[in-house]
């Protein structure tokens, strides 16, 4: 699937990033116009890119990744546009849920929940994965139009900086 690539190179920034302390800091806004989004994070993340080979052609990968500076807490964006052919003829439930079960299957982690949502009208899924290693993994995906969204953050568990995590979920919005 087009988006299994993108969202393996978003994982594997974020979770090399590690484990560590609390996330302190002053949290600002970072508007990433040219990627339709905005949210709020404890810092400046770091911007990645990559053309993917994919299925449905090359996918250009546009992560952008933030780890606290005692590396226990990851937050992660990742976007990409499929094709408008493949965007129109999907049905974008299917879409969210191969994004979903890559994400899974790639961890090796399991789904302690999972709920539909929406953001602007934009369909999507919130994932909360637990890792082997007891690390846990909150993940929501939209589908806008063409381009799918991941929003991730990890965590040393379900309730270390579950709050934290939360309030970068929330902050995301598209700009429209």
């Amino acid at each position: 699937m087009t988006r299994r690539a993108a969202l393996l190179l978003l994982l594997g920034g974020l979770l090399l990033a590690g484990c560590g302390g609390e996330s302190g800091g002053n949290w600002e806004t970072f508007d990433a116009s040219e990627g339709g989004f905005r949210v709020t994070l404890p810092g400046r993340p770091v911007r990645g890119q990559e053309v993917l080979t994919t299925p449905a052609g090359p996918l250009e990968s546009i992560t952008y990744t933030y780890a606290t500076p005692d590396g226990q807490v990851s937050y992660g964006i990742n976007y990409a546009d499929y094709p408008a052919a493949v965007a129109r003829s999907t049905d974008p439930e299917r879409i969210i849920e191969s994004a979903r079960d890559a994400l899974v299957g790639k961890l090796r982690g399991r789904v302690r929940d999972e709920r539909r949502i929406t953001l602007d009208g934009a369909p999507g899924r919130e994932v909360d994965i637990e890792l082997a290693d007891g690390r846990y993994v909150r993940a929501r995906i939209y589908l806008a139009g063409q381009r799918q969204y991941q929003v991730v953050a990890v965590t040393p568990s379900a309730r270390d900086h579950a709050n934290d995590a939360k309030w970068f979920l929330e902050s995301f919005k598209l700009l429209r």
